[in-house]
C-alpha cells in the first residue's frame, strides 16, 4: 500500500446483552456477555499480526472492552469518539424488541427496512445517524492520512455506514448485509478520502458457536423466519391457573409426578403475589399468545443489594429454542433500574439441565438450601 493511502478497520462490538436479551440497546450501555469476551479472544488473534496506528471506538462499554483486542496489548494511541456512538433509539431504549414490535409495529417496520424514514421521539432519525456516523469516519481518517486505524462501532451505524461507503443512498440499503458481533470491514481510502472497500461484515475468526448471527435470524433474506422476541404485561388473576399449570409442569419435570405438588396452595401464593405486587408477576408474550411467566420478589435480599427471581418458567412448547435468557434479562433490566447489583434465584439440584442454564448465563453457585440442600441458591452480578 503507497503512502498516499489511508487503510481502515471498521469492527463491531462483541456480543452484548442487547444482543442476547433481543432488547434496543441503541445508546444504552450494557455489558459484554460471555460469549461476547470469547468473541474478543478470537478477534485478538486476528489483529495480532496486522500492524494499526491508532484505535478509535464508541465510548459505549461493549465498543471500549472490544477495542482493547486491538490496542491493549500494543503501545498505540486509543481515543473514544461519540460520533461512532450506535442510533439513538430515544423511547425504545431497553425496551424488548417483541414489545417495540407489539406497541410500535409501523416504526418498526421503517427502522429495520426504510431507515431513510426512519424518525423517533428523543433520538435520531435514520439520516441523522447515518450523517453523523459518516462525518466521524471521514474526520478520523483524515486525521490520520496514510496511516492504519480501527474503528470499533455498532451495529446499525455501520449499516448506515457502509452504505454511503458504498456510494448507495438510503433507499437502497437492503443491498447491504448486516454484520455480525467483531465482524470487520477493511476499507481503503485514497487523498481526497474516496473509500475502496476491500471486504465487509467478515466473522472469519468466529468459530460457528461463537457467532451471534448463527442463532440468529430476523437478519437473513433467504428465510421467512424471524426471531422469537418476547414482550411482558403484567399478570392477572385470570392468569393464576396458568401459572399453575407451569409451576406443574416444573414440579413433575423434577419429581416424576404431582404426589407431593399442593395445587391449591400454588394457587393461592400466584394470586397474593399478584395483588401484593401487580407489577412483579409478569407473563411473557409472543405477539398475542402467552408463553412463559416471571415472578420476581423485590423483597428477598434487598438488604444485600439482590433482586430475586421467585420463579421463571416457559410452555413447554417453547422450550429449548433459545428464548429463555429474554426471561433474565426482563429481571436483569427491571433490577438493574432500581438500583440492584446482582440478581438470584434458586434452582433444584434434580434439575441439572437448569443448573447448567443458569450457569451459561452468569449465574454462580453460592449455597445449598431448602430440605437436605435439595436447592441451589445462585446468584449474577448486574
Amino acid at each position: 500500500m503507497g503512502t498516499h493511502m489511508t487503510e481502515l478497520y471498521l469492527i463491531r462490538h462483541a456480543e452484548a446483552e442487547g444482543n442476547l436479551y433481543r432488547r434496543c440497546h441503541g445508546q444504552h450501555d450494557g455489558p459484554v456477555t460471555s460469549n461476547g469476551h470469547l468473541q474478543i479472544e478470537r478477534l485478538r488473534d486476528r489483529f495480532r499480526e496486522i500492524h494499526i496506528d491508532a484505535v478509535y471506538s464508541s465510548d459505549l462499554s461493549r465498543a471500549v472492552l472490544t477495542a482493547e483486542a486491538v490496542y491493549k496489548e500494543r503501545n498505540i494511541p486509543f481515543y473514544t469518539d461519540l460520533g461512532l456512538r450506535e442510533i439513538a433509539l430515544g423511547e425504545w431504549e431497553d425496551r424488548t424488541w417483541g414489545e417495540i414490535y407489539h406497541r410500535d409495529r409501523e416504526r418498526a417496520e421503517k427502522f429495520n427496512n426504510r431507515p431513510w424514514e426512519f424518525t423517533i421521539s428523543g433520538g435520531e432519525s435514520g439520516p441523522q445517524a447515518a450523517a453523523r456516523i459518516h462525518l466521524a469516519v471521514l474526520e478520523i481518517v483524515g486525521r490520520n492520512r496514510g496511516k492504519t486505524v480501527c474503528a470499533v462501532s455498532h451495529g446499525c451505524a455501520l449499516h448506515l455506514l457502509l452504505c454511503a461507503l458504498y456510494g448507495l443512498p438510503l433507499e437502497r440499503i437492503d443491498e447491504i448485509p448486516w454484520c455480525d458481533n467483531t465482524g470487520v470491514a477493511h476499507v481503503l481510502f485514497d487523498r481526497e478520502l474516496n473509500p475502496t472497500i476491500v471486504y465487509a461484515n467478515d466473522n472469519s475468526h468466529l468459530p460457528e458457536e461463537l457467532s451471534t448471527y448463527a442463532r440468529q435470524q430476523w437478519w437473513r433474506k433467504d428465510t421467512p423466519y424471524r426471531d422469537t422476541n418476547l414482550w411482558f404485561r403484567p399478570a392477572l388473576p385470570s392468569d393464576a391457573d396458568m401459572i399453575g399449570k407451569w409451576r406443574g409442569e416444573t414440579w413433575r419435570a423434577i419429581y416424576g409426578d404431582l404426589r407431593a405438588y399442593d395445587e391449591d396452595a400454588n394457587r393461592g401464593a400466584t394470586l397474593s403475589a399478584i395483588a401484593r405486587y401487580p407489577e412483579d408477576v409478569l407473563i411473557a408474550m409472543l405477539d398475542d399468545t402467552p408463553c412463559g411467566v416471571l415472578q420476581l420478589d423485590p423483597e428477598e435480599r434487598r438488604e444485600e443489594g439482590c433482586g430475586h427471581i421467585n420463579f421463571l418458567c416457559l410452555d413447554a412448547e417453547y422450550r429449548g429454542i433459545g428464548i429463555g435468557a429474554q426471561l433474565i434479562g426482563e429481571a436483569v433490566s427491571r433490577y438493574r433500574s432500581l438500583g440492584r447489583s446482582s440478581v438470584s434465584l434458586r434452582v433444584n439440584k434434580r434439575n441439572p439441565g437448569a443448573v447448567r442454564f443458569y450457569e451459561y448465563h452468569g449465574f454462580e453457585r453460592i449455597s445449598a438450601t431448602g430440605a437436605g440442600g435439595g436447592l441451589l441458591l445462585m446468584n449474577k452480578e448486574i
